[in-house]
């Protein structure tokens, strides 16, 4: 009988580790089906933050392609001259680095991104903070863009950050 009891735990054991499991892998789609299904309502401040999330990336998606037109324009630089930002030496021509179009680009946006929730309404009060840091990514066929910029949005005494954005711009 004892050896029954223990095969039983270790089988019981086993199933409650593999449904904690499921349940944390699904637990994001299982909380969202319940929400749409209206078994479970959503926090009002949450949907004010998701609101702000899909606001700011879509912002950022305009920006960074914005951003993208102004620096080639401008010979891979972000300040405007002039002159040609590109120089010809010894019958080759130089441009800037990656590394500083990449930095060109990442400046154009963090210049522009705090007017991205200006005049936008919202059941909430949206707080940017001043701490922003953007990381663009340039590669053959596309730009990607990661951006850390904390944002509060405050409803009811509760508070929520959104502070992470990412965005590419598409294949062409």
């Amino acid at each position: 009988m004892k050896r029954g009891q223990a095969t039983l735990f270790i089988i019981l054991g086993i199933v409650i580790i593999a449904a904690v499991s499921i349940a944390l892998v699904y637990k994001d789609q299982v909380s969202k089906s319940l929400i749409k299904s209206g078994i479970m309502k959503k926090q009002a401040i949450d949907i004010e933050a998701d609101k702000v999330q899909q606001e700011m990336d879509s912002c950022l998606e305009r920006l960074l392609g914005d951003a993208i037109l102004y620096v080639g324009k401008n010979g891979g630089y972000l300040t405007e001259s002039k002159t040609p930002n590109y120089y010809a030496s010894d019958n080759q021509l130089t441009s800037p680095e990656k590394s500083e179009l990449e930095k060109s680009i990442s400046s154009y946006v963090n210049q522009l991104a705090p007017f991205c929730l200006l005049n936008k309404e919202f059941n909430a009060d949206v707080e940017p903070q001043e701490e922003m840091e953007s990381l663009v990514k340039l590669s053959d066929d596309q730009a990607e863009m990661t951006m850390n910029y904390p944002i509060a949005v405050k409803q009811n005494g509760g508070i929520v950050i959104v502070q992470s954005f990412s965005t590419k711009t598409n294949d062409r």
